[in-house]
């Protein structure tokens, strides 16, 4: 019987952190080794990992100092002895045949990743509710292609950056990734990671169960909790992430492949999700035009279809002797606006 890493990273977790271990230990699939990665914990959630490992002799604790949930990822995967990973947030949890069904299909398959559907438990300002993300091949050109057959990242050219790309809810061959692939950033930090993952394997395969469930919390990392910490999401910072996913297309020898899709990419991700749905940043842009002009600007780019890659919109703020003003460049298009000295 193959043997499976659960990687868990932990950071001040204790509401949820018990619900999470127990849907682990209580798998049907026992063959597991459960690698907890205490990132600096200022609570009891290092308390409970103790109290549990002391029940279950699978249990490994790691402590390491706050390094972000990319590093205590990273650091799990380099001492998992499994032949596959499963990645599990400390504040999700598992149905108890979850493993199970998913190393059966991804040997039945003889597959390199295995994903499966998940359930999305929202408890935002106190309203709990749950939805069922079923994965979203809607767009792609043969539904049917994808359920329950193996497909490569061949198969999806033109919807590569519309994947789901969670690293949770997904079991890994272990050689795919281990010393291979790594997580890097506080932020989106499993984007690149996932995207690499699937560039890399040669089969994939799509198992349509609900097995794994997403809590989706209000001061959560993935759910506006950059403030708290402390990591400021600016235009050069999102150019940056943008760029890296245009350097895993280069190392992997696939960037004119993908071209066309890396640029409406660039439009979709690094315009549309990061300036509209910021407050503070759309307000850069109203104060050069009226909302007629903006909302026409807005769709004029989501319609654009040309190589972006050049004309990445920036705002800085430049001065002269004599004025002192504020440009803003977006798809070539530049406003000014003076500003006070």
């Amino acid at each position: 019987m193959s043997k499976i890493s659960v990687i868990i990273p932990v950071y001040n977790v204790e509401k949820y952190l018990t619900e999470c271990l127990e849907s682990v230990i209580n798998q049907t699939y026992e063959n597991i080794e459960i690698i907890c990665i205490n990132d600096g914990s200022t609570d009891n959630s290092l308390k409970i990992l103790q109290e549990f490992s002391k029940k279950d002799n699978r249990i490994k604790i790691i402590s390491q100092e706050n390094k972000g949930i990319s590093e205590a990822r990273n650091n799990g995967i380099s001492v998992a002895t499994g032949e596959y990973i499963y990645f599990i947030d400390s504040d999700d949890w598992i149905e108890t045949n979850t493993l199970e069904l998913l190393v059966n299909k991804i040997k039945q398959d003889n597959a390199d990743i295995v994903e499966c559907d998940i359930l999305e438990h929202q408890n935002i300002n106190k309203k709990p509710k749950y939805r069922n993300l079923k994965l979203k091949y809607k767009p792609l050109t043969n539904l049917k292609i994808y359920i329950g057959k193996p497909y490569s990242w061949k198969d999806i050219k033109n919807k590569i950056f519309d994947l789901r790309a969670y690293c949770w809810n997904k079991l890994y061959k272990t050689e795919l990734i281990k010393n291979k692939i790594f997580f890097e950033g506080r932020f989106n930090e499993d984007f690149l990671f996932t995207i690499e993952a699937f560039l890399t394997a040669k089969k994939i395969v799509y198992l349509r169960k609900n097995l794994h469930h997403y809590r989706k919390r209000e001061n959560s990392l993935s759910n506006g909790g950059m403030k708290a910490q402390n990591i400021n999401i600016d235009i050069q910072y999102c150019k940056n992430e943008i760029l890296k996913i245009k350097r895993l297309l280069e190392k992997l020898n696939l960037f004119e492949f993908y071209e066309k899709e890396y640029n409406n990419f660039l439009i979709e991700r690094l315009y549309i999700n990061h300036k509209i749905n910021s407050a503070a940043l759309k307000k850069d842009y109203s104060d050069f035009m009226d909302e007629t002009n903006y909302l026409k600007l807005e769709q004029k780019i989501i319609n654009e279809n040309r190589n972006f890659v050049k004309s990445l919109f920036s705002v800085t703020t430049e001065i002269t002797p004599n004025v002192h003003f504020k440009k803003i460049t977006i798809l070539g298009y530049t406003f000014i606006k003076k500003l006070a000295k």
